[in-house]
């Protein structure tokens, strides 16, 4: 009797070791992931470099020079003026960006447009990144942006030609200067924002 009571002692032992792990194989093998460490933003798998070395702001600045060593939220406006979406979705930005408290030295938010109203985009928030999606200098630095953009939309799962079909989209840009997370137009700010304080915290900024 007393044999038996021994042996069902070591097997309960053994089954707590050996449940737990079971259970982590099983779930690390469909993929599963605890809710507050998945990512909101469509991963862009391969990160694509994003090429501003040789752009320039609305403010005559060189684009890399506020972006590097920080976080970048950089917004598209493909269109010809910034509409009342266009402007509610800017001022979700502004909000977002504020929202990061005393990280907000940390990022930047960078809108690119075709035709940057400078007047109605800053007076929504003077804090606001303005780069032309079109430049005076060479065909191939405007092609270049296009391009990082293009690939990083079907790094992230959604292959398009038509860039106009991104209006509205927004990207996380990492220190480094990749294209890292994508959020398709009509996203929710929440998510970005979500998705910003887990990477300013991990990153230990």
């Amino acid at each position: 009797m007393n044999k038996n009571r021994n042996r069902l002692v070591i097997i309960g032992i053994f089954g707590l070791f050996l449940i737990p792990l079971l259970a982590a194989i099983t779930l690390e093998r469909i993929g599963y992931e605890p809710g507050n460490t998945v990512n909101r933003g469509l991963l862009v798998n391969p990160p694509v470099p994003l090429p501003l070395a040789e752009r320039l702001l609305l403010d005559g600045r060189p684009a890399a020079e506020p972006t590097r060593g920080r976080w970048t939220l950089l917004h598209l406006i493909r269109q010809p003026a910034c509409d009342a979406t266009c402007q509610a979705r800017v001022t979700e930005l502004r909000q977002v960006h504020i929202a990061a408290g005393r990280y907000q030295n940390e990022v930047q938010v960078l809108l690119v447009s075709e035709a940057p109203d400078e007047a109605l985009l800053m007076g929504i928030y003077e804090r606001f990144l303005l780069l032309p999606a079109t430049t005076t200098g060479t065909d191939s630095e405007a092609d270049l942006l296009d391009a990082a953009i293009t690939a990083a939309t079907a790094n992230s799962g959604a292959p398009t030609e038509n860039w106009s079909a991104l209006d509205g989209t927004t990207f996380i840009v990492d220190p480094e200067g990749n294209l890292m997370l994508r959020y398709a137009p009509g996203y929710n700010p929440s998510d970005l924002n979500k998705d910003l304080k887990k990477l300013l915290k991990w990153s230990g900024r």
